[in-house]
């Protein structure tokens, strides 16, 4: 079973983000099959003040994010390393070999009111990742 690891920080702006990340990444980054990375985000109407969820709208992210955990594990084709909430949105980043094979997961895991935007990128050394758990 996977640690995570978690600390908040103020993002450029001065708003609160609280970050999750999964620790214990080597092994999958030293296989070099998961180079393709997800930005998946979700916006939500926070407190006008600290931009925050409220409890309701936090287990509803929490949820959601189980389920695309649930749906990750089925092809064991994509690992969700890091979450980042703040800043009125809950930020998914998801490292896959198979982008297509994500995002019908991702589909899968979501219902069809929930609106996500989903942005693809290349990260073949994890640099974005390695950024944030070097910080923690």
């Amino acid at each position: 079973m996977a640690t995570w690891f978690n600390y908040k920080f103020r993002d450029e702006e001065g708003n609160t983000v609280f970050l999750r990340g999964k620790d214990d990444m080597e092994e999958a980054i030293a296989s070099q099959k998961y180079s393709q990375r997800l930005e998946i985000a979700y916006r939500y109407e926070g407190n006008p003040i600290t931009k925050l969820p409220d409890e309701k709208t936090l287990g509803k992210l929490d949820f959601l994010e189980a389920k695309f955990e649930r749906e990750f594990l089925k092809s064991s084709k994509s690992i969700l390393a890091l979450s980042f909430t703040g800043k009125n949105r809950r930020v998914w980043y998801v490292y896959t070999e198979d982008v297509h094979n994500a995002i019908v997961a991702i589909n899968m895991a979501a219902n069809v009111e929930t609106q996500l935007d989903i942005i693809h990128d290349t990260d073949e050394t994890w640099a974005f990742y390695k950024n944030f758990h070097a910080n923690k």
